[in-house]
């Protein structure tokens, strides 16, 4: 390996990417040398291990404070989806109020100032038998879910299915 190569690994800002791209060029060192390790390879990959060691720490950091706001988001979602039904059950009671004070005094409509309160016209279809009882071309098959643990277990125990397999991931984990 060359004197600049070498001074070009220490020189250079260490990210993930340069330090992966670091490690490829120490590997093509190696190949080109017919997988002799001299004692120089030995410590850029040393170095270079190192490097990842510390910038892994950094980023590891990173990934538990996002960790972090992204909880503290998801309670203040909920938070406000509270105070969201909170306000949508004062206004359904505050509608319903006003709807059976217009029925008590046989009203249709309340015209004000800044307003028009009326009742509209509407239409519903109003079901009281099962879907089954219904004529086929009224029902709709739908697929609430699929068991992809059964299907797991299926598939261990040597079953197989057309458009499903089996795969091995890898996740990264951190602790």
């Amino acid at each position: 390996m060359g004197q600049m190569s070498r001074e070009f690994l220490e020189e250079r800002e260490k990210n993930l990417f340069g330090i992966q791209a670091d490690y490829m060029m120490l590997m093509e060192h190696i190949m080109e040398n017919e997988g002799e390790m001299t004692e120089e390879l030995q410590d850029a990959l040393a170095i270079n291990e190192k490097d990842l060691q510390k910038k892994s720490e950094g980023y590891v950091a990173v990934i538990n404070k996002l960790d972090a706001e992204t909880a503290f988001i998801d309670s203040e979602v909920k938070r406000l989806q509270a105070q969201k039904k909170v306000r949508e059950n004062a206004k359904e009671r505050l509608k319903n109020a006003l709807s059976d004070a217009m029925h008590t005094y046989g009203l249709e409509e309340i015209k004000t100032h800044l307003n028009k309160i009326n009742f509209r016209k509407s239409e519903a279809v109003v079901i009281s038998v099962t879907p089954e009882e219904l004529p086929k071309k009224l029902q709709v098959w739908k697929c609430e879910s699929i068991s992809k643990v059964e299907i797991k277990k299926m598939l261990k125990s040597g079953e197989e299915f057309a458009g499903v397999e089996l795969v091995q991931n890898k996740s990264l984990q951190i602790k």
